[in-house]
């Protein structure tokens, strides 16, 4: 006679497989797989050829290290002289410049110069002419006192330059002393009172044209006998 579980299972064998198959995969699960052990680590081992390879990669680098090392220090070079000939280049145009500057500067002194020189000489020269001429005035005046008692009454006389007096008032003081005034050179005329004695002018070219008696202011006070003052 089976007992009760046997009939159960018997029973739930016979009636209920499906149930019987669960249970038995539930069993299953419940067992825990123990862990596979991690194998352990193998040692890398380089080959010969990878090592080979590794040396001619770090001999291709160290020479192209060099090779940049050689170029960088070509270009530092040929940049610094560069700057050199750029510099030297620099301060030769400045010393043209200030040498040119330097010769207008002394070019204008010999100007300066030259001017100078050519102005004392025109001072000279013309201290020499007044000199000249304050000697030939004193030799003028010596014929000057003979000649004045020569003349006539009626000598014709005409004056250019300037005086003390305007040339029409003067021209009536000589008519009141008894002479004869002309306002231009004439063939006639005796004599053409120059102040100064070298004016120039038409009346003196034609005084000298018609040969006519150059003489000065002095000349005409005598003359009138009068003081220089007063023409």
């Amino acid at each position: 006679m089976r007992s009760s579980e046997e009939e159960e299972r018997g029973e739930e064998g016979d009636i209920f497989p499906e149930l019987q198959h669960e249970r038995e995969n539930e069993e299953e699960a419940d067992i825990v797989p123990e862990p596979e052990p991690e194998p352990e680590p193998q040692p890398k081992y380089v080959t010969e050829e990878v090592y080979r390879q590794l040396q001619e990669e770090t001999r291709q680098l160290q020479q192209q290290t060099q090779e940049a090392k050689q170029h960088y220090a070509t270009q530092l070079q040929e940049y610094k002289k560069e700057t050199q000939e750029e510099t030297h280049r620099r301060i030769q145009q400045m010393e043209e410049r200030y040498q040119q500057q330097l010769n207008e500067m002394n070019e204008r002194i010999e100007n300066q110069n030259r001017l100078f020189q050519q102005t004392q000489q025109q001072q000279q020269q013309q201290q020499q002419q007044q000199q000249q001429q304050e000697e030939e005035e004193e030799e003028e005046d010596e014929d000057e006192e003979v000649a004045i008692e020569k003349e006539p009454a009626d000598t014709i006389i005409c004056v250019i330059g300037v005086f003390n007096k305007e040339h029409n008032e003067l021209g009536e003081f000589i008519q009141s002393k008894g002479f004869v005034y002309s306002t231009t050179v004439t063939k006639d005329t005796d004599y053409l009172i120059a102040s100064p004695i070298n004016h120039t002018g038409l009346q003196a070219k034609r005084a000298k044209q018609y040969k006519v008696h150059i003489r000065s202011a002095r000349f005409l006070a005598t003359l009138l006998n009068v003081d220089q003052k007063e023409i």
